[in-house]
């Protein structure tokens, strides 16, 4: 346990807010349902003469650099943006106590 730096453990509430989770869904929902949303682009080049292998290897790289920014999932990928979750491990971490009032 943790010293809570003075605060008082049973009645200091944590609030997160965090918009994480809906980042890391769209990156990582990307080969499947981003796709979906390349379709329009892709036809226009179709029909400019992009040939299939051309277009599979702009969609790799396209996908390669949108997820670059985001961590590999891992076993504390969904607690980790979870905003309740991450509350909750600050509240463990400074021994504040559940429900307090």
């Amino acid at each position: 346990m943790n010293d809570a730096q003075g605060l008082p453990t049973e009645s200091t509430a944590v609030i997160v807010g965090n918009t994480l989770t809906g980042e890391m869904s769209r990156a990582n929902s990307l080969p499947s349902g981003g796709r979906i949303f390349a379709e329009w682009p892709l036809n226009v080049w179709r029909r400019e003469g992009w040939s299939d292998p051309e277009l599979t290897r702009l969609l790799e790289r396209f996908e390669a650099a949108y997820k670059a920014p985001f961590p590999a999932l891992n076993e504390e990928s969904l607690a980790g943006s979870l905003s309740n979750t991450i509350a909750g491990r600050i509240c463990n971490y400074f021994n504040f106590v559940e429900g307090g009032t």
